[in-house]
């Protein structure tokens, strides 16, 4: 920063673009007009980019950060540019160390250049200040800002080494000249740059991106001739031979990127997403890619309107406005999906809502669903019952119906605010059983939250519908302010509270599961005890227990078209922004942005935790079918 200070030309702006490094730089912002921290490792050539469109000057100097510039070099380059409009790009000369010998080559031996040409010697001495030369190192190079923008930008998919030697190539491609001057000096301190390890891979990592390149530009042919011209004895390798016949299985993606304008938005956005994926690929237990298929598990919350007022509603609008999901938009999100999907419908009470049935109706003739559940909170036994058989008679798709239960009349009602809500949703429960006798796709379970107003009440609940055999599941309250950790203020819902329920204490909890499976032996099966166990384990230790497909398998969408990776954190957009087209949004910058934000979040809710026990036990599955058929084979 000191060298470009001291240079005689003062009319320039330094832009310093701090990578998603983990190092205190408070000290250089200071030193530049402006500095900006990417939330990523986007690497060299995405940062470039950032930089750039954050500039306004006519030329852009691009600088690593251990490139020291020597006096004069900027009013250098300006007369460069000025002598000569067919410059495209300038590069320099300079050792590697502070020896002084501002040399190109020593004996025909590469030193440390920023410009590189064939059987070309650089004398400090020599009449010929300005070399055309095949590329320049991006570590030091100028470029007019109208050819930057003409040619898009340095291709970011680089994420290291390449990225300036196809820039340079495409400024030729533009008719362009790519020079490097001995009048434009700096000093690299190479030693810092990044190295590829190992005795061979260094060989075969430049040569696959130098070949990669060809191909790029000139298609498989060109990348064949490219092979054939550079060949060389130790190319011969089996290792590196077949290490660079991969290059040709990428043409397709390769040949895609020429003509793309890198600086862009869409273009920035989707190289944002494709590198968070890459970044996260790193950091989770499971595969992420980009694009990402849209989710298996999405919650839909079809309406806000409710006839009851329960303690336990983490829902601060209910009631307050009229926002309604539309049978319209709802069949725009389905239209977008990618696969079969598990629809859960829930408000608010959906069956308040007049058009269910149109909507059950399109979303059971979608073959991107797979199956439904409805949540409610069964006071409507009359709509329930007509609703479900109406879509039972015509289409054979699997249909859950979850009704909330919190205890017996008294409790639950006064914890509903509801009169005869249990009568009601005990009622609908029995005609959902007598439905299911004739129509096998249906399925029934009552959802009991366990909270300090009914923990006393939770077991004879659990009596009265096993007598009933009405079947049940069990749940703990949520919140984020006790049930939620590690997810960053920004993106935490502060409002996902519930308006007067309270967290029991967890021994209490323990000991109410451990009574009631003492009761009823066969109440809890494998996968209810080890997400009630997760659960639990959560609560003590405020860190996850569990890998967490939220984001990736589960998504919630909100009756105002607000969507999020999951119920606890604040929407990331609205699908009004992207004409309803949920792949759209779920592979949006945005959608990315919080996914890297939430690796090592916390929560219990039960849907997340369903998805990670259900991902678990098909692994587990298919492991044990893998070992079997090897042992017959």
């Amino acid at each position: 920063m000191f060298s470009i200070k001291s240079q005689s030309n003062s009319a320039f702006e330094t832009i310093v673009v701090d990578d998603g490094s983990t190092e205190n730089l408070e000290p250089i912002r200071n030193l530049c007009d402006k500095f900006i921290k990417n939330e990523i490792n986007g690497g060299p050539g995405y940062s470039r980019n950032v930089g750039f469109l954050n500039s306004t000057g006519g030329i852009i100097l691009f600088l690593d950060s251990d490139v020291v510039l020597r006096p004069g070099t900027l009013k250098a380059l300006n007369n460069i540019f000025n002598s000569d409009s067919t410059i495209g790009a300038v590069g320099g000369s300079g050792p590697s160390d502070e020896s002084g010998l501002d040399v190109q080559f020593i004996s025909g031996k590469s030193y440390n250049y920023f410009g590189q040409s064939k059987n070309t010697l650089y004398y400090p001495n020599s009449k010929q200040r300005i070399f055309d030369c095949h590329h320049l190192k991006s570590a030091f190079l100028a470029i007019r800002r109208e050819i930057y923008e003409k040619i898009g930008g340095f291709d970011p998919y680089w994420h290291y080494g390449s990225e300036d030697r196809d820039l340079c190539l495409n400024i030729k491609a533009f008719g362009y000249r790519v020079v490097a001057s001995l009048d434009t000096r700096a000093i690299h301190d190479s030693m810092n740059s990044p190295k590829v390890a190992g005795p061979d891979s260094r060989t075969e990592f430049w040569i696959k991106r130098y070949l990669e390149v060809a191909i790029k530009r000139n298609g498989v042919f060109g990348g064949i001739r490219w092979l054939i011209g550079n060949l060389r004895k130790r190319f011969l390798k089996p290792k590196l031979f077949f290490g660079l016949l991969s290059c040709f299985k990428d043409y397709k993606k390769l040949a895609s990127r020429v003509g793309l304008i890198f600086l862009s938005s869409v273009e920035q956005n989707k190289f944002y997403a494709f590198r968070t994926a890459q970044l996260l690929n790193k950091k989770l237990p499971f595969n992420v890619f980009y694009p990402l298929a849209t989710p298996e598990n999405i919650a839909i919350f079809l309406t806000l309107k409710c006839n009851a007022e329960c303690s336990h509603c983490f829902i601060a609008d209910l009631n307050s406005n009229s926002y309604e999901m539309s049978l319209d938009n709802i069949s725009k999100i389905i239209d977008s999906l990618d696969r079969p999907t598990n629809i859960s419908l829930t408000g608010g009470e959906i069956f308040l809502k007049n058009d269910l049935d149109l909507i059950l109706d399109k979303l059971m003739s979608s073959r991107k669903v797979k199956g439904i559940k409805l949540c409610t909170n069964g006071s409507l036994t009359q709509r329930i019952e007509s609703v479900c058989k109406k879509i039972l008679e015509k289409y054979n798709k699997p249909l859950n119906i979850q009704v909330s239960l919190d205890g017996l009349k008294e409790i639950h009602d006064r914890i509903r605010k509801l009169p005869n809500c249990f009568d009601n949703a005990i009622q609908t429960c029995e005609r959902i059983k007598i439905l299911k006798q004739k129509y096998h796709q249906l399925s029934l379970v009552t959802a009991i939250t366990i909270m300090q107003d009914n923990i006393n009440n939770v077991a004879e609940l659990v009596d009265f519908l096993e007598q009933k055999k009405i079947p049940s599941k069990l749940s703990i309250i949520r919140g984020n302010s006790f049930s939620t950790f590690g997810v960053p203020a920004g993106i935490i819902d502060n409002g996902y509270e519930p308006r007067h329920g309270i967290l029991p204490e967890i021994g209490e909890i323990e000991k109410l599961l451990h009574s009631i499976g003492k009761k009823h032996p066969n109440y809890f099966n494998a996968g209810q005890k080890r997400k009630l166990g997760i659960m639990l384990d959560t609560l003590k230790f405020k860190e996850r227990r569990f890998i967490c497909y939220a984001g990736y398998k589960d998504a919630v969408i909100y009756s105002n078209g607000d969507v999020a990776l999951c119920e606890q954190v604040k929407p990331f957009g609205s699908l009004v922004d992207w004409g309803w087209n949920f792949k759209a949004a779920w592979n949006s910058r945005e959608a990315w942005q919080q996914r890297w934000q939430l690796t090592k979040c916390a929560c219990i809710h039960g849907c997340n935790i369903s998805t990670s026990i259900a991902v678990e036990a098909f692994k587990k599955e298919n492991f044990f079918k893998k070992t079997i058929k090897k042992i017959f084979a």
